[in-house]
Parts: structure tokens; sequence; C-alpha cells
């Protein structure tokens, strides 16, 4: 039964790690466009509103694939991202993800569309305003505390691990059982009985998961 407490916190500690991702901070890649130097943030009205003023946006990715920021959860209504919902239509916005260092919603990037406001613009997702010539396609750097682009992160792939882990739990505690049965008695050539034990070396097993 040892060996199976160890174990058990082994999965707990491994679906510590596949959990959500790290907090990062989304910065503006525009360069070449009118929005250039740009950084994302939430407005007064909880829009991701994008202009020159100063302020950042900082959350993290949740093991459902949902945006986290400022105990909220990032949501889309109209096919532009706010923190609470701005119409009917508002829903929670997922899956975000992270892939070569960059946030993706749908899997794909983002639209930036002029908000009415001065120079201001406000971020949808890839259906935001499409046809519209005075939209610009954008990226969302995900960048961690040191400056540097965070690692990749997919909800789904971390569920998947993690699932995985917990069967592989199932299977080893299933063998823990079997170890328990009685004595085997064998017929060799010399006509011999001797008594053989099958046993899994759990010991091994253990070592190998750590």
């Amino acid at each position: 039964m040892i060996f199976i407490n160890r174990v058990s916190t082994l999965v707990i500690l491994l679906n510590t790690v596949f959990g959500d991702s790290v907090t990062f901070t989304w910065k503006l890649d525009a360069s070449g466009t009118a929005i250039d130097g740009y950084e994302p943030k939430i407005g007064e009205n909880t829009r991701v509103d994008l202009n020159e003023d100063s302020g950042s946006l900082s959350g993290y990715i949740d093991d459902q694939g949902q945006f986290i920021v400022d105990g909220k959860t990032m949501g889309i209504g109209k096919n532009y991202l706010s923190a609470e919902a701005q119409s009917s239509s508002w829903i929670v916005a997922e899956p975000f993800t992270i892939v070569d260092g960059y946030l993706k919603l749908y899997g794909s990037d983002f639209h930036a569309v002029p908000n009415g406001d001065d120079d201001g613009y406000v971020l949808g997702s890839i259906n935001a305003a499409a046809k519209r010539s005075d939209m610009i396609p954008v990226k969302i750097k995900a960048q961690g505390s040191d400056g540097s682009a965070v690692a990749d992160y997919d909800a789904s792939s971390t569920k998947t691990t993690a699932d995985k882990t917990t069967a592989e739990e199932t299977t080893v505690e299933t063998s823990a059982e079997e170890t328990t049965t009685s004595p085997t008695i064998s017929t060799y050539d010399n006509g011999a009985l001797k008594t053989a034990f099958s046993a899994i070396n759990v010991g091994a097993v253990l070592l190998a998961l750590l």
C-alpha cells in the first residue's frame, strides 16, 4: 500500500504541473502598421482596448483553455474581446493557447478594429470585422515576467497527459493487487516440485516514475 500512496502523490504532483499556464503579459505585435507600439489593456468598459496609454494586460490560461484576468474570465461578444458581458451574444472565449510564444484564440491570431475613440482600437478574434478595410491583422506575444516568450501551452494536451498519468496509476495499482495472489506450484523436468512466486518489481516501477 505504501508504493500505491507514493504513486498517487506523484499523480497529484503531475496534475499540478500539467495545470494552468504561467502568468504572462499580452504584448501587441503589429509591426509596420498604424498601431505599432500600442499595447492591449482592459478599458473602462472591460473591453480589450489597444492604444498608446500606459497600462498592460496580464493573466493566465486555466486548464479549461479560458483566459483569466484579474479574477475574471475573458469572453467574446460580436467577435470582440471583453472581461465582462457587453452584449447578449457574449460568451466565454475559448480555447486560448500559446504557440511559438504567441497567444491564439480558436487557433488563430487577432484583428484590431477602430473603436471610434480618437486613435484607439479594440481587439477582436480572427472573425472580427473580417471584411472591413480599416481592420488590422495583429498578433499577441505571450511575454513572461523576465521579458521572454513563455512556453507553449494547450489545455487539451495537458489534460490528455494528466488523464494518461491517472490511467497509469490504475495499472500500477491493479498490478499490485496481483502480487498478493497465492504461490504457484510448478513441475519442472526433474520431477521436483518447486514454489515460484509471480511478482512485479514495484521498486523498479517507482524508480522509473520518479
